[in-house]
């Protein structure tokens, strides 16, 4: 199965936006209201991705069906 981030190009694009991701939650530790929340932990073994989601506040393992109910 082919997955995105096996094409370099799409790789570089990842690395790209976690540095720039990065540096933004460096700046703002406990999340940019209206963009990033608080970052959440991640596996040190987990894919890039994941780390980049949970820079952003979003837990990696989030599923729709997770969403509370109204």
């Amino acid at each position: 199965m082919w997955r995105a981030f096996d094409d370099p190009g799409s790789l570089r694009i990842l690395q790209t936006s976690y540095a720039w991701v990065r540096s933004v939650v460096e700046q703002n530790p406990h999340g940019s209201p209206g963009l990033f929340g608080p970052p959440v932990p991640v596996p040190n073994d987990a894919p890039l991705l994941d780390h980049l989601l949970g820079l952003t506040g979003r837990h990696p393992s989030w599923r729709p069906d997770d969403a509370p109910r109204p």
